[in-house]
């Protein structure tokens, strides 16, 4: 029973792939887990700062016309 897929699962499965179905970090797919993971890391680290300085713009643009 291992790999065991029911034929309706099966079917349902293929109308949406995860959202990292095509991420590949440029140029690194040879490398080992550790580089891999420093990248993803990186990455991540630079997403998450890109999200709070968005969050504190708006923050700021809200507050300035609430004080107006």
């Amino acid at each position: 029973m291992v790999g065991y897929v029911p034929q309706g699962l099966s079917r349902i499965g293929e109308l949406w792939k995860g959202p990292d179905a095509g991420l590949r970090v440029q140029g690194m797919e040879e490398k080992g887990l550790t580089h891999l993971s420093f990248a993803y890391i990186v990455s991540a680290i630079f997403g998450v700062a890109l999200i709070a300085l968005a969050t504190w713009a708006i923050g700021k643009c809200l507050a300035a016309k609430k004080g107006e």
